[in-house]
């Protein structure tokens, strides 16, 4: 192969794999960088759900705790007045309206339900086997916070003890709809949430039976399609802390937070899941990888060009003219001097021998004479 070709060629080569090798190491590196800034918006996705989760509770509890300090609502529960409690129903039905609550209620021991806010109607009905969060609340005569699930109801609930004359008379509850929880975080967050409680405690429920994935069943969720189209029986097993996993679906990369749920004694009942695009970080990794690609490609070509350049100019030409040179006084022609003489390097050299060569040459066989001859 030709100097003018195979030089290039071979500076190019080694130029496009030295590009290379910094490319996959860079591509290597954003990817890292990607992956972490794709974790950190995930953990900060988490933190957000635990932030609502508690929110929820405090406010539960501290709804429970402004109607029990009431004036009068002490008194009223004592002695059993349904009629004064009563009163109180046009501000929860306020409340309820405002900020979504799903009930509250006043309850005597360990847990008479003597008047529900949000339905008067039912009134005296014990419901010691099915609300254990009452219960507790009026043997401690503690407040007590935290999700509470049945076959019947499931919610963020808190209580606080109401006494007369330091005796105590019974509990008033707070619920918040997990719906309503799941649908703040979602606004948080932009995020559809999911609650997956284990489907063991809410059997007897239409929609637990309905969404059903394995052992859990999403009670609530701000889009079920998406949640049990992603996330498998597997995806939602028992684990501790918080959990992220990754899924793609129709060409979008999704995100899903796994949050453990308690309930208000603090056993373990279910999952939030958060789930939302991370399409913007598998893009940017996309590109990023295209311009590395591309700068390889046209970083080579254009070293290709100059190293051409470069070669043809100042050596392949000189070489070439020199070897031409070579040819002519060959024949006998020691006349014309050779060029390139004046260069400061080995083709410079070359050049200065090989006139110094036709030089010596021709006192030998002057003008007239024959070069040829012996």
């Amino acid at each position: 192969m030709r100097l003018r070709v195979s030089a290039p060629l071979s500076i190019m080569a080694s130029v496009a794999i030295v590009l290379a090798a910094i490319a996959m190491i860079a591509s290597e590196r954003s990817a890292a960088t990607v992956q972490w800034a794709k974790e950190k918006e995930m953990n900060g996705v988490a933190a957000l759900v635990e932030a609502g989760l508690r929110q929820s509770a405090r406010t539960a509890v501290a709804q429970a705790e402004l109607i029990a300090g009431m004036p009068g609502v002490g008194p009223a529960l004592d002695r059993g007045d349904v009629a004064w409690l009563k009163g109180i129903i046009p501000a929860y039905q306020h409340q309820r309206a405002k900020f979504g609550i799903e009930g509250a209620a006043f309850v005597t021991p360990p847990a008479t339900m003597v008047l529900r806010l949000h339905d008067a109607s039912r009134m005296g009905d014990d419901q010691s086997a099915k609300r254990p969060i009452l219960v507790v609340s009026n043997r401690l005569h503690e407040p007590q916070s935290g999700i509470e699930l049945s076959p019947t109801s499931a919610a963020m609930r808190g209580t606080a003890p109401i006494s007369h004359n330091g005796i105590h008379a019974g509990v008033v509850e707070w619920s918040i709809g997990l719906f309503t929880i799941a649908q703040e975080i979602h606004d948080a967050t932009n995020a559809e949430v999911t609650f997956f409680v284990d489907s063991k405690r809410v059997e007897g429920s239409r929609t637990a039976e309905e969404r059903r994935l394995g052992p859990v069943a999403g009670l609530v969720s701000t889009d079920w399609e998406q949640a049990s189209a992603l996330l498998r029986p597997l995806d939602l097993e028992a684990f501790n802390g918080i959990k992220i996993t990754y899924h793609t679906q129709h060409g979008v990369d999704y995100g899903a937070v796994h949050v453990p749920l308690f309930d208000f004694s603090g056993q373990r009942v279910g999952t939030v899941v958060a789930i939302r695009e991370v399409n913007e970080f598998s893009r940017a990794q996309r590109v990023l990888r295209a311009v590395l690609i591309t700068a390889v490609i046209i970083g080579t070509l254009i070293i290709g060009v100059v190293v051409v350049t470069v070669i043809t100019g100042m050596m392949v030409l000189p070489i070439g003219r020199l070897g031409g040179r070579a040819k002519t006084m060959a024949t006998g022609d020691f006349s014309s001097p050779v060029s390139d003489c004046h260069r400061d390097d080995e083709i410079g050299a070359f050049a200065l021998a090989l006139d110094s060569m036709r030089k010596s040459l021709l006192r030998r066989f002057p003008p007239g004479t024959s070069g040829k001859d012996g």
